[in-house]
């Protein structure tokens, strides 16, 4: 939910990220990742490669983080901007599912706990990482 408590942000497994109007209960924007197509015409494309399972604001309101799973055992984290929805960023990583996400008060780092990949030796585990582009 928004410092202001006007939005609220929703990760889902049909792997989309929805900004949300709470007064109204509509859609405001969808996360649509420029990289991905549509699942089905007409749609906007998803928002991960993969289940999406943790989203943040960032302090200041201005960007979302999210978090989820990619193919292939591997992990996905994106940057959006709140106002537009367009993507800052995004990557997959070799941590296998993410399944939890928080931000430091001043935004610039992310703790993430991740499933791991046990063929890969990626035991299960917690990082503190940089925000990308913060």
């Amino acid at each position: 939910i928004s410092k202001d408590g006007k939005l609220l942000a929703s990760a889902s497994s049909d792997r989309s990220v929805k900004l949300w109007d709470v007064a109204t209960g509509k859609v405001v924007r969808d996360f649509a990742n420029p990289d991905l197509k549509p699942v089905f015409p007409g749609e906007p494309p998803p928002s991960h490669p993969g289940w999406v399972h943790a989203v943040r604001f960032t302090p200041d309101g201005a960007q979302l983080v999210t978090a989820g799973a990619a193919p292939r055992n591997k992990s996905y984290v994106a940057v959006w901007s709140a106002a537009d929805g367009k993507r800052l960023f995004g990557a997959e990583r070799e941590f296998g599912p993410i399944h939890a996400l928080a931000l430091t008060p001043d935004g610039t780092r992310m703790a993430i706990g991740f499933a791991g990949v046990p063929r890969n030796k990626v035991e299960p585990g917690a990082l503190l990482l940089k925000v990308p582009g913060r």
